[in-house]
């Protein structure tokens, strides 16, 4: 074997130690860049690494760049693992709305630096006979390895049912005076299918590309996941307050191709106090060559709202059986996106002997991917539902959870260049009137935001 080799080799085997659930660890053959599959994210590693399907935060990155699609604001999130063996692992991600950075583009873009470090290593050598120089080693001699990951990444939601996702991945590997350079990419698809509510599904092919190591390919792997998530379990349907998440992925190795299949199950509850919110994650994946507790991860998080700014913390637990275990932790922020509506109180009783009629006057005006939506005032109403169609015909979607009392609404996060089709309810308690005639609009980039009359935007 030649010194380059060897060296890339010895860092390969330092990454496989720092990885420990990789599964190729299980396999005979052998891989360049071990760390590109160590889980990066530390509520998807509580939740065992199943978060192909659910991706819905700047770990989208590393599971499913497609579904960088929905997130809606500004996210920044800084992850550090506490390894044993002295390895180190930290990783600067951050996803941002193609709007939010002023660009004419639809979709959002991600970047993501991954930064591993190894402790110095004891430099080695044989005398002529091949018996190992003690006297050498003695002297105490060392030399520095390590690797590093610069990704950037794109997604766009290319029709109403599908995202598409593709991550562009460059890879350095250092060991002493030697260095290696490659590349890769990652492709993904999302879909959260409207006529099953709360179900979403993904999939993504990892690290097609050159490996810094010529002697050795990239861990190139297949991932299929589904999530279903509860958006209320102990709290009232009409004022959801928690949220249960459960997640399953496959992963498919294929190269190198003797890998072995594994399997990853996670769930999330999380529960909302007013400005606060807490979860609690558990998961597992199997097999694991390492024992049966070596498959189990947990979690926690904790969310403040700042000034209109989420910041969360969040830990994960992975032990690796007689290796030991490590110890996730990353504070995220996300700024600048729409906030959950406030708890309204409880719809009015009905106004004896109210006829209901079809609110006059329907208005909407279109923006940049919203529209600001006014109506005239029903006599008899005590509140108001809007409802968005993408074709005249339906299906229609209520978009109030509750009835508005304000007679004007902006609606956000709509599809530019796509035609949506508004419409308005009079309700009066219980009572439901007719809904107004329809009104056609076409959101599109760079058409000025509009005054907003009423309670802040949807979502």
């Amino acid at each position: 074997m030649t010194r380059d080799g060897l060296a890339f080799r010895l860092l390969a085997l330092c990454g496989t130690l720092a990885a420990g659930r990789a599964f190729g660890a299980a396999a005979a053959g052998a891989s360049a860049a071990p760390y590109l599959k160590m889980p990066m994210g530390a509520r998807a590693t509580g939740m065992g690494e199943a978060f192909t399907g659910i991706a819905n935060d700047t770990e989208d990155l590393y599971y499913n760049p497609a579904g960088l699609s929905q997130v809606n604001a500004t996210e920044a999130a800084f992850m550090q693992i506490l390894g044993f063996g002295g390895i180190n692992y930290s990783n600067l991600a951050l996803a941002v709305p193609a709007e939010n950075l002023g660009v004419n583009v639809w979709g959002t873009v991600g970047f993501n630096y991954t930064l591993i470090s190894i402790p110095d290593i004891l430099r080695t050598r044989a005398n002529q006979d091949g018996s190992y120089d003690q006297a050498y080693a003695d002297n105490g001699y060392t030399f520095t390895s390590g690797g590093t990951v610069v990704s950037l990444a794109y997604a766009w939601q290319a029709t109403k049912m599908f995202s598409l996702g593709a991550t562009a991945k460059f890879i350095n590997e250092k060991v002493d005076t030697f260095d290696g350079w490659g590349y890769a990419g990652d492709i993904g698809l999302f879909t959260k299918p409207a006529e099953i509510p709360g179900l979403s599904a993904g999939l993504t092919i990892q690290n097609l590309g050159q490996s810094p190591d010529p002697g050795a390919s990239l861990p190139v792997t297949l991932r299929l996941g589904a999530g279903y998530t509860l958006d209320h379990l102990f709290t009232p349907a009409d004022d959801p307050q928690d949220k249960l998440t459960n997640g399953v992925d496959i992963m498919l190795p294929i190269a190198p191709i003797d890998g072995s299949t594994q399997f990853a199950l996670g769930t999330e509850y999380s529960h909302a106090f007013g400005s606060q919110s807490g979860a609690l994650r558990v998961g597992y994946r199997f097999p694991e060559d390492l024992g049966a507790m070596a498959g189990l991860t947990a979690g926690m998080g904790y969310t403040l709202d700042i000034a209109g700014a989420d910041i969360s913390l969040n830990y994960a637990w992975v032990p690796y059986g007689v290796l030991g275990m490590s110890n996730e932790v990353e504070l995220t922020g996300s700024f600048g996106g729409p906030k959950p509506k406030a708890r309204k109180p409880a719809t009015p009783p009905a106004v004896p002997g109210a006829t209901l009629t079809a609110p006059r006057g329907l208005l909407v005006v279109a923006g940049d991917r919203r529209a600001q939506v006014s109506w005239d005032a029903v006599p008899g109403a005590t509140g108001y539902n809007i409802f968005l169609a993408y074709k005249p015909a339906g299906p229609w979607y209520k978009l109030t959870a509750r009835p508005l009392q304000a007679t004007a609404q902006t609606v956000g996060s709509l599809y530019n260049n796509v035609p949506t089709y508004f419409s308005v309810q009079a309700v009066s308690g219980a009572k439901e009137g007719p809904k107004a005639s329809w009104v056609e609009i076409v959101p599109k980039a760079g058409l000025p935001a509009q005054p907003s009359a009423g309670p802040p935007p949807m979502p």
